[in-house]
């Protein structure tokens, strides 16, 4: 697959300019990471503007881009800030229809309590709706508030903790819904959602796509996450003590819910990935064979699409999931 992916980038120099974005480059793996070092470094590959944005959190981004300096490829870094209370303004003002002028106030705390940060803000202000303090009065027409309650409401200092206790605050039912759809990543399949919940999805999905959740991808039948903070904060609504078994429980879910060898191969690594969260839970031999088996398939796969290291983790936890005693209790398999 690398092979391939350099050949066809090797003809790019026969184009004029090509440009290619990857906005989310601190959710890719260690293998895309080589993918786009190999690209960016080789020198037979010209005319080429890679475009990327990532968030400064531990992951290889920054060492990627540390190698790629050192070879002497040009890296030209911009940060982004936080927007200024303008631009907060500017999006209160538009949201309740009222000049610019006269929603001032608001503004000024809304910006002052999150940072200026759009996610924050923008989510603080639908909770103030969502909450009642920001309503709209049918007899003026207007919408109405008051700035000191505004004032005085508490707000968290983290983003992921507010954006969780706005959750908090739907239904059960898509509570449970956000808890399943967390654990699956932050791009899953609709078809797979389904497999895994227990309750018929098309009734639950709209509320959490209204409400700013998840975003629909036209035409794939799959969803994303608005943003990476909200699927974290979806994540944080699981109990600490309650994550292993909720990784299991899905993936016990999707793996009953198969119905022939091609559905297992298809949804073979989510199902593998929340079982290898819920290990210590598996305590039956038996059972620690069938998800070695599984691990294995996992591998098998990932090595056809020449993701090696992603293959040697699933072969590493099949071992370790075998008995002592596996070269005569489960030779054939062992070997």
């Amino acid at each position: 697959m690398n092979s391939f992916i350099l050949a066809w980038f090797s003809h790019a120099q026969f184009l004029a300019c090509l440009s290619i974005l990857n906005h989310s480059l601190h959710r890719c793996d260690e293998v895309t990471l080589d993918i786009i070092q190999m690209i960016v470094m080789d020198p037979d590959i010209r005319y080429c503007l890679f475009l990327g944005t990532y968030r400064p959190v531990k992951s290889g981004v920054t060492k990627m881009l540390d190698s790629i300096k050192s070879h002497g490829v040009r890296v030209v870094s911009i940060k982004v800030s936080c927007i200024e209370k303008e631009a907060v303004n500017s999006l209160i003002s538009e949201n309740l229809c009222i000049p610019p002028s006269l929603c001032q106030s608001i503004s000024s705390t809304v910006h002052s309590k999150t940072g200026g940060f759009i996610l924050f803000a923008a989510n603080f202000f639908q909770s103030l709706y969502e909450e009642g303090m920001i309503r709209f009065n049918l007899n003026t027409r207007n919408w109405e508030y008051n700035i000191n309650d505004i004032k005085q409401r508490k707000l968290p200092a983290d983003i992921v903790q507010h954006l969780s206790e706005r959750m908090a605050r739907v239904p059960k039912n898509i509570q449970s819904l956000l808890k399943t759809a967390a654990c699956l990543g932050f791009e899953f399949d609709a078809n797979l959602l389904q497999m895994a919940i227990s309750v018929p999805m098309l009734k639950l999905v709209p509320y959490a796509t209204e409400s700013g959740f998840l975003r629909e991808i036209p035409s794939s039948n799959k969803f994303v996450w608005a943003h990476d903070q909200i699927h974290l904060a979806a994540y944080e609504l699981i109990p600490l003590n309650k994550r292993s078994s909720s990784h299991l429980l899905i993936a016990t879910r999707i793996y009953m819910n198969t119905s022939s060898d091609e559905t297992l191969s298809r949804v073979i690594f989510d199902v593998v990935n929340n079982m290898n969260v819920a290990l210590h839970l598996i305590t039956s031999q038996a059972q620690r064979n069938d998800v070695a088996r599984l691990n294995r398939e996992a591998g098998r796969k990932a090595v056809a699409s020449s993701s090696f290291r992603t293959a040697a983790a699933y072969y590493i936890v099949g071992v370790r999931l075998l008995a002592g005693d596996c070269w005569t209790s489960n030779y054939e398999f062992t070997l």
